[in-house]
């Protein structure tokens, strides 16, 4: 949103000229914007300006427009002055940032300045905004001027400006997801190949919480690793959870998150990366149903299975097995098939044993079997 003096406003000159003031504001509501936007029209300036709701409106229009000032409420729902002050510093803009407040007491105000904020202004007294903002244009231009008489400082900023777009780039050509949130849960960076897996674009996807691509028990999922790790400052290395593909799909994910901390050491999101294991647990569950169905086969027939190891030993045997032969299958798992043939069916039954275990063929064979009452069954 731009917007200019009306036209019957005659804005005081300088040198014959109006003074033009492009302002990004960071606050709550479009009535706390307009209120501080129409105290700086009345205040010497031709303004230009832009009310942004989060990080990655704030990150964008900084992309989009050069900015000669910043106003950021101190803090409301979603958004710190504390975030726009540190993303300021990293990313290397000097632009003036005024942060602006209901009163919060002294110590918030001073370490806001401490982080690097211009002046910390309260709701209350906005008539200290007049002399703040010639203030800090005034040292901007005579810092802007400094920076171009000095040799090397250009070249410094453009190889600043290099190593952050290597950075991107690096993040981009990884073949995993890769993703940064903010405290709040909503998506500040993502990579290209998240959007691919997800079948969005960046611009769909940044400024959206992570909740909306998810169900309500993954959400939880992500919440109770988040909190985590922010408690402990540790990462989170591995954890599952599945998103949802823009055509309704559910996919599921391998992930490993850790704090995102801004230069002055302070928690302002998460960053992780994502393993795609969709197919792995496609195959898990068809697995388990083919499982879930054989013992369903095997619990209701009344011929016996039995799985035996390489040396004979039992470690799986069919509920049929009490019915027939007295014998609860548990009693027999971790004991030799052997222990029940008849003496003299023995030693045809280790032959035909061993040839099944050599050749990997399947071997047929008949032979008595001991009851749990002590008798032999002669095979049918």
């Amino acid at each position: 949103m731009s917007k200019n003096p009306p036209p019957d406003a005659k804005p005081p000159r300088e040198n014959g000229q109006k003074q033009p003031l492009k302002v990004l504001m960071i606050m709550a509501s479009d009535k706390e914007t307009s209120a501080i936007a129409a105290y700086l029209e009345q205040k010497n300036h031709q303004l230009t300006y832009k009310r942004v709701a989060d990080l990655y409106e704030m990150k964008k229009a900084l992309k989009d427009k050069m900015w000669d000032l910043v106003i950021s409420d101190y803090s409301r729902a979603g958004f710190h002055a504390h975030t726009a002050i540190s993303y300021l510093k990293d990313c290397g803009e000097d632009i003036p940032l005024i942060v602006v407040s209901d009163p919060v007491g002294e110590e918030a105000a001073a370490e806001c300045i401490k982080m690097g904020a211009t002046d910390f202004i309260v709701k209350k007294n906005l008539s200290r905004m007049k002399s703040v903002v010639a203030r800090e244009l005034k040292r901007k231009k005579a810092w802007d001027k400094s920076l171009r008489s000095q040799p090397g400082n250009a070249e410094l900023s453009a190889a600043l400006k290099e190593s952050e777009n290597k950075y991107q780039n690096l993040i981009d050509t990884l073949q995993e997801p890769y993703f940064e949130v903010d405290l709040e849960g909503r998506y500040t960076f993502v990579n290209d190949a998240m959007c691919e897996r997800l079948g969005v674009t960046k611009e769909e996807l940044l400024g959206v919480s992570y909740r909306d691509l998810q169900s309500r028990e993954d959400a939880l999922q992500m919440y109770r690793v988040f909190r985590q790790i922010y408690k402990t400052q540790r990462p989170v290395k591995s954890f599952t959870a599945a998103f949802r593909h823009k055509d309704g799909s559910q996919l599921s994910y391998e992930l490993s998150a850790a704090l995102h901390k801004n230069s002055f050491g302070m928690p302002v999101g998460f960053m992780g990366i994502a393993r795609d294991i969709t197919g792995q647990m496609k195959a898990q569950s068809a697995l388990k149903k083919s499982e879930e169905l054989l013992a369903v086969i095997t619990e209701n027939m009344s011929d016996m299975i039995r799985v035996m190891d390489f040396d004979g030993v039992n470690i799986y045997a069919s509920p049929s097995h009490k019915k027939n032969l007295g014998y609860h299958p548990d009693k027999r798992m971790g004991q030799s098939a052997l222990d029940v043939v008849h003496p003299d069916d023995l030693e045809k039954v280790i032959l035909k044993f061993e040839e099944g275990r050599v050749t990997g063929r399947q071997v047929k064979t008949q032979y008595r079997v001991r009851h749990a009452n002590g008798y032999y069954l002669n095979p049918a």
